[in-house]
């Protein structure tokens, strides 16, 4: 066997290195000279003028290595493809190193989401490749080059790809040509998402092309420039040669030397693919792999349909088109939000009286930046000063389609920065809603949470994906993914979310609650809370099953909040303490830990920074049977060697805490953890 390069030459010093397999062995080489003339690896491990030192694997990455070989690499991973193969996916992206883990474990979710609303991007199995520090790869389907005969066909195809891709919310940011192949059915296939990102996110720095000279925010648009950057001449030289059908489609094209952008400008075109008025097809939305307290809504079949209007200016307000629409079709109907179509909303609207509807989102709703207007007419709600856009209630509502749901938040992160009591409305005010489901939305720049479900019941929301941050200095702040309030039977479960506070948090009253398949970056963990801010308030947060989530670059993964029993203030725009409650039956099962500052985080003391105050005054706010385990991964340095806090106000109100299988360590390696008042000898962690 021979040896096999797996990174292209990087500088160690001023020695140029490359990685090498040997026989399912990782090894180090090191030489002096040219970086460009590699030594002979004839001989290997025995190397004329260069080092060679092994680099050792855990279990489960040998296992993986010894079973597979190389077939391709880059610098942000290789690909090998298994030596036997039981299934169709016989191919896997593997990282050797704690950036290409990171990377990976990012582009998993981005593939898996995307692959979720059917885009064409290469299909991955569910369970990606875990050892003892997390995610080091997954397996994948087996791809093929385009044959150049045939590439005449594809020229539309590839654009409407890209086009889908950035429907689902996702800027590749890595377009090249070589990144367009065939599957096994001979459809068109996006590969290679490591430096993708979602529409709205700043670009880390790490996965900038080139180095910019300010912050880079992904967008359609950066995209669309690479796109029209690869011609003709850069094509040709690729495994994907369209040069020959290019020249054939010139006449449809117009264009003499014809370019990405013109095609997938043909492909919008008439003479391209215009899709008429359709309907969606309601979605069939599975609870998997647990199921919810009470049967999922199961609606029955629309029999009209309501196109909604558009002034498609962008400027003047369509909510009466879209209201009138509503009550047309309420009661029995469909109303279709036009693919490719902008509504722009200045205007509140309360849809507290929908029942039996379905809203299918095709295009694009857009809200007003009238910051005046909506602090004075956003509907409020009486907990944490939360108001929204609309309200939105009723008894069997649907809404899908595939659509954006955008907050126009940029006005409103500036003005907070400017004045913390700005009343920021919410993208999604939930208020009294029953039997519904919510799938396959877009939602980018809410002002402040982007769920706030109140006083609802046995509602699902499947496959959401959330973006937005600021383009300015200001961050986007408290852009929770959703925030569940006096509501019970709740699923969330399938989605994405980048966003800048709890991924998903359980206000008071919350019970029944059920949260599955969410993958979460740059969030504040999924959190009980935060609870007893309210003097004479006796809240209750009750069985959650929370399961497979993954949390990267967040503050915490699990996580459980309570004010003390003592005036407190966390910002001055919130405030509190003194309120009572009940913690019982929260199960955290399954998540993935990658550069989270605490893996576990319990604490009776939120927004007081004087421990002594709160064991002097302690919450009264009990918590009780409470389940951490199976957690996998490496947390940030911020708190390190801890991994985790468990901290109650007294010995009294906490009982019953338990973690196992906790395999998370610092980056230093350890697994430590902070313990007050509660029995560490129930704690997989160390003190």
């Amino acid at each position: 066997m021979v040896a096999q390069p797996i990174t292209p030459p990087y500088p160690i010093g001023k020695s140029p290195a490359i990685n090498i397999d040997f026989k399912g062995d990782e090894y180090l080489l090191r030489w002096d000279g040219d970086w460009r003339t590699m030594p002979d690896l004839t001989l290997f491990p025995i190397v004329k003028d260069a080092s060679v030192t092994p680099i050792p694997h855990s279990e489960r990455v040998t296992e993986i290595w010894t079973a597979s070989q190389v077939i391709a690499y880059g610098a942000d991973s290789h690909i090998r493809t298994f030596n036997s193969c039981s299934d169709e996916f016989s191919a896997c992206k593997i990282a050797i190193n704690d950036r290409q883990r990171q990377w990976l474990q990012e582009e998993f979710s981005i593939l898996q989401h995307l692959a979720s609303k059917d885009i064409p991007v290469v299909r991955v199995h569910q369970e990606p490749l875990t050892d003892e520090n997390g995610i080091f790869g997954f397996r994948m389907e087996r791809l093929y080059n385009i044959d150049i005969e045939k590439a005449a066909e594809y020229i539309s195809k590839v654009a409407r790809a890209f086009e889908e891709v950035h429907r689902g919310g996702v800027v590749h940011h890595d377009i090249s040509p070589s990144n367009i192949m065939l599957n096994q059915k001979g459809l068109v296939t996006i590969i290679d998402f490591g430096r993708a990102g979602y529409i709205g996110q700043e670009v880390p720095p790490m996965k900038t092309v080139k180095r910019p000279r300010q912050k880079e925010i992904y967008s359609v648009e950066s995209d669309n420039d690479a796109l029209e950057r690869v011609n003709v001449k850069t094509v040709t030289n690729m495994r994907f040669h369209l040069a020959t059908a290019l020249t054939i489609a010139s006449a449809t094209l117009s264009v003499a030397s014809p370019t990405f952008e013109a095609v997938i400008n043909w492909g919008r075109s008439n003479a391209g693919q215009k899709r008429p008025d359709h309907t969606s097809s309601r979605p069939n939305v599975k609870c998997h792999p647990h199921q919810p307290h009470v049967p999922p809504p199961s609606p029955p079949a629309r029999h009209r349909v309501c196109y909604v209007k558009s002034h498609g200016d962008g400027k003047t307000d369509d909510t009466p088109y879209i209201m009138k629409a509503l009550h047309d079709c309420n009661n029995g109907g469909h109303v279709v939000f036009r693919e490719g179509v902008q509504y722009f909303i200045g205007t509140a609207m309360d849809l507290t009286f929908l029942n039996h509807i379905d809203l299918d989102i095709q295009g694009k709703w857009l809200f007003s930046n009238d910051t005046d207007y909506w602090q004075a007419n956003s509907f409020p709600f009486v907990f944490q000063n939360v108001t929204s856009f609309f309200k939105l209630g009723g008894n069997d509502v649907n809404i899908y389609g595939g659509g954006t749901i955008d907050g126009n938040g940029q006005a409103w992160y500036d003005l907070y920065a400017k004045d913390i009591y700005t009343l920021r409305p919410v993208l999604f005010g939930i208020d009294g809603l029953k039997n519904s489901i919510l799938s396959d939305l877009v939602l980018r720049y809410s002002p402040q949470y982007y769920h706030f479900v109140a006083n609802s019941t046995n509602v699902i929301f499947d496959n959401i994906n959330i973006a937005g941050g600021s383009n300015s200095a200001n961050t986007a702040k408290n852009t929770d993914g959703w925030d569940t309030y006096r509501s019970t039977d709740i699923t969330i479960q399938n989605s994405y979310i980048v966003n800048g506070d709890d991924c998903v948090a359980f206000k008071p009253n919350s019970t029944n609650i059920l949260i599955q398949n969410l993958v979460c970056t740059g969030s504040h963990g999924i959190s009980v809370g935060s609870l007893g801010q309210y003097v004479g308030q006796f809240d209750i947060v009750e069985n959650v099953h929370v399961y497979n989530i993954s949390m990267t670059n967040a503050s915490d993964g699990a996580r459980i909040k309570v004010w003390p029993n003592t005036a407190s203030a966390l910002s001055g725009d919130l405030q509190g303490g003194g309120g009572s409650g009940r913690v019982n039956n929260i199960t955290y099962d399954t998540m993935y830990i990658n550069n989270v500052d605490y893996a576990i985080e319990v604490d009776q003391c939120y927004g007081q920074k004087n421990l002594t105050l709160c064991l002097e005054y302690p919450s009264p706010l009990t918590i009780t049977d409470i389940v951490f385990k199976n957690f996998i991964g490496t947390t940030s340095t911020k708190y390190q060697p801890q991994i985790g806090t468990f901290a109650c106000s007294s010995s009294t109100v906490c009982n019953n805490i338990a973690a196992s299988d906790i395999n998370v360590v610092s980056p230093g390696g350890k697994n430590e953890a902070y313990c007050l008042n509660v029995d560490a000898t129930t704690l997989d962690v160390s003190q």
